[in-house]
């Protein structure tokens, strides 16, 4: 059972609507841990459209949080247009053992 938690921090950095897909762009980290998050989900009104794992480098994040232990901590995606999904009703949650928290997203 995952319990929410202020560790989880992240941000989504991109969000660009296309004629055919969505990319999603961002970072998320266990800031007790000093860690990347094991994965990113994509929700909308609850229900999850997508489970991204974390793997992407994000040298600037480590940087700004002067951790290199955090380079790996990024995350990319896209969604299909085809999905029938409500882009403004888009919730991101960043997971990291058994730890979860909503990220900020522009």
């Amino acid at each position: 059972m995952n319990t929410q938690s202020d560790e989880i921090i992240g941000y989504i950095d991109v969000i660009d609507i296309s004629d055919n897909s969505v990319r999603i762009e961002g970072w998320s980290i266990d800031r007790n841990n000093q860690c990347p998050s094991n994965h990113v989900e994509i929700r909308m009104n609850g229900v999850c459209l997508a489970e991204i794992p974390i793997y992407f480098s994000r040298k600037d994040v480590a940087r700004a949080l002067g951790d290199k232990n955090l380079i790996n901590c990024g995350f990319k995606y896209i969604l299909s247009k085809d999905m029938n999904i409500d882009y403004s009703n888009l919730e991101f949650y960043g997971f990291c053992n058994g730890k979860f928290n909503r990220l900020t997203s522009l």
